[in-house]
């Protein structure tokens, strides 16, 4: 006589590759009691709920406002235990990628790509958010549409309407999608502003001035113009604002064998277009 009870259908445990990143930033924090605010770097938060902040202000014994985990890759994982253990699913490993911006290619977070290695037909890949695996909705499509093909589930667990199967779903992880790569874009904007704004008073931000500066001779942490690319940057901008194109901008340079920083006499369109961008935004 068979045993019913052995003939039971054990339940599928579903499985799950957890991945984590986290781009570390400085936060502002306001004290409760002095009211003074200062700057702390947020990629030391490792708790799972909130961290105390001490006031540094002078006779003051105020804690500052408490900071949120801010989605550390510690608080993530955390998370992410609690969640497989409710919902029923087994942790088949880990994935953390400390101190890397959504913004970087695909090609330059190779912990990215271990996660999506590890995952085979039936297994999940499981994210904080969408925008945690992707900044960019073109790169994002790419691979959603290869993980569709090896049948590997995509899911994020604080938007629980992206992971709905059909078309619902499918609008909204466009939506985020376009959200993050947005929010990309802004931020570059702003870093973008700032730079301009601390260059356009002198200040070095970087190890290669950009055209037209050079370092200033009595301090390296300041630029300096430089005259000669100084004076090219005018006749650019006058041939450009008469109507000429970069096609007989870069004729006339040649023409008076006007060479740009690396010696060449070839002007290469990127570099006049980054000229004019530049003295454009410094309006």
């Amino acid at each position: 006589m068979n045993d019913t009870g052995s003939d039971k259908a054990q339940p599928v445990l579903k499985r799950a590759v957890l991945y984590a990143r986290f781009s570390p930033r400085p936060v502002q924090v306001r004290c409760a009691k002095c009211g003074q605010t200062r700057t702390v770097q947020a990629s030391a938060v490792v708790d799972a709920a909130k961290e105390a902040v001490q006031c540094q202000q002078l006779g003051c014994e105020g804690l500052a406002l408490t900071l949120p985990a801010l989605e550390s890759c510690e608080f993530q994982v955390a998370e992410y235990r609690r969640w497989c253990a409710r919902e029923g699913w087994e942790n088949c490993g880990e994935f953390l990628e400390k101190a890397v911006s959504g913004s970087d290619e695909l090609k330059n977070r190779p912990v990215f790509f271990d996660a999506i290695s590890a995952c085979r037909r039936g297994i999940t890949l499981v994210a904080w958010k969408m925008d945690r695996l992707f900044r960019d909705s073109e790169e994002a499509m790419i691979v959603l549409g290869d993980c569709q093909r090896r049948g590997i589930e995509v899911v994020s667990i604080t938007e629980p309407a992206s992971n709905n199967e059909g078309g619902v779903g499918k609008l909204v992880r466009n939506i985020l999608l376009i959200i993050a790569d947005f929010n990309r874009e802004m931020g570059n904007a702003r870093i973008r502003a700032h730079m301009l704004r601390y260059q356009a008073n002198g200040r070095r931000m970087s190890a290669c001035p950009p055209y037209g500066w050079m370092v200033d001779p009595a301090d390296n942490r300041r630029l300096a113009e430089h005259p000669d690319e100084q004076r090219l940057i005018r006749a650019i901008c006058d041939m450009r604002a008469a109507g000429a194109s970069l096609l007989e901008i870069k004729h006339v340079l040649r023409k008076h064998r006007e060479h740009h920083r690396n010696g060449s006499q070839v002007w290469p369109d990127r570099l006049l277009v980054s000229i004019l961008k530049r003295v454009d935004d410094l309006k």
